[in-house]
């Protein structure tokens, strides 16, 4: 399985880790460890975790990783032998903010 990320999913993972280390020293990194921790999960067994929660992005195989000492969510769709990470969101931000990068990607509006 190969792992990619939607480029705003990576811009969020390192915004989210710097506000996290300017918070406390160290902190950003464990996030990172985290998350890549739950990645490491994920490509493990990519259909263990839950569909989305979100109608729309559920319509569409999005699953999702909850994280939870940081209340992030990993939000993923799984092509053939392929992983998308599609956001790492708070799981108190706006639902669903980032159902628009799928719809280009799959012609949803």
């Amino acid at each position: 399985m190969t792992l990619s990320f939607h480029p705003h999913a990576h811009a969020e993972l390192r915004g989210l880790a710097a506000w996290y280390e300017d918070q406390r020293q160290g902190l950003g990194a464990d996030l990172r460890d985290d998350v890549w921790r739950a990645l490491g999960a994920i490509v493990e067994h990519p259909n263990r975790w839950p569909l989305s929660t979100i109608a729309a992005a559920r319509a569409l195989g999005v699953r999702h990783f909850v994280i939870r000492r940081f209340r992030l969510s990993v939000e993923y769709l799984i092509d053939d032998d392929a992983i998308q990470v599609i956001a790492v969101a708070y799981m108190s931000r706006r639902p669903g903010y980032w159902l628009r990068r799928l719809a280009r990607r799959r012609g949803v509006t």
